[in-house]
């Protein structure tokens, strides 16, 4: 499933009050051991080290967040959430 399609699907079941907003998107290349939250560390399976991080955020609210983590070739989706003002609000892990 494309990124994008993982998002808009997250976004409608989960943030519908977030649909209407004009959504950016970075990505980038990180360490597992990078990540602060350790609520979101705990999702990403023991063997994988190096993951891809894709952030999509808003002009008008930078301190609202959707994160979704990728193994570091793009292959298999690992965790998708909603961050405010860096703190978890709601993650779910897209590993079977």
């Amino acid at each position: 499933m494309k990124i994008i399609d993982v998002f808009w699907n997250y976004l409608k079941g989960y943030q519908p009050h977030l649909t209407n907003e004009d959504w950016l998107v970075d990505v980038m290349v990180i360490q597992k051991d990078e990540l602060i939250n350790q609520q979101i560390k705990a999702q990403v399976p023991q063997n994988i080290e190096r993951l891809k991080c894709y952030v999509f955020f808003y002009e008008n609210d930078k301190s609202t967040l959707i994160y979704l983590l990728q193994d570091e070739d793009g292959k298999k989706n690992i965790s998708i959430g909603l961050l405010c003002n860096d703190c978890l609000v709601h993650s779910i892990s897209l590993i079977n």
